[in-house]
């Protein structure tokens, strides 16, 4: 069995389920037969996906997290959740670090007493080299790199299962606040 869930259906979570990218999960991992358990700050009815459960919480409330974790007891979790705006990361930088760090080890905390929990935490190709020099392009990429760091080095210290992605300027059907949304806007 290469997961904690005795039932044969699997549990995923999947944070940051509202956005662009975590809907599309949703629906995915829904028309796959999975259970989805998703974790919204605030989500609309018409946002709602159909065969999701829906939890709300907020990724700064570590207590919160790890009550949802519990109650889930996911086998999978995709961690998407997070800020994802460069310009915006220059204008709130310790926002940044308390939204794209810090709820990440949260999380992972969380899932520790999960040894079987199979977690893949979405980075960014923004992140730089952690040895000196340091030369962070943007608070953003830092708050990124920072993830990626407490990510590997919670997976060697405690020995999750944790994998990291990082795409880049993510396309497809939906709203979406990205980057390629935003100059398709202002080219129309």
């Amino acid at each position: 069995m290469d997961a904690g869930n005795d039932s044969l259906q699997r549990i995923i979570l999947i944070t940051g389920a509202s956005g662009f990218t975590g809907s599309h999960a949703c629906r995915y991992f829904a028309g796959q037969g999975m259970q989805v358990a998703a974790m919204v700050r605030h989500i609309r009815e018409d946002d709602k996906v159909e065969g999701v459960q829906y939890y709300t919480c907020d990724l700064l409330d570590k207590k919160g997290i790890e009550e949802l974790v519990g109650t889930i007891a996911p086998d999978y979790v995709l961690h998407l959740a997070g800020k994802n705006s460069v310009p915006e990361s220059w204008a709130e930088p310790v926002l940044y670090m308390e939204t794209n760090v810090l709820p990440t080890l949260y999380l992972l905390n969380a899932l520790r007493p999960y040894p079987f929990c199979r977690i893949l935490i979405t980075g960014s190709m923004l992140v730089f080299p952690l040895y000196p020099p340091f030369r962070p392009p943007h608070p953003y990429g830092l708050s990124k790199s920072l993830q990626k760091a407490a990510a590997l080095s919670w997976k060697e210290l405690f020995g999750q299962a944790i994998m990291l992605a990082e795409p880049s300027n993510l396309i497809g059907p939906g709203p979406s606040r990205g980057f390629c949304s935003l100059l398709g806007q202002h080219i129309s």
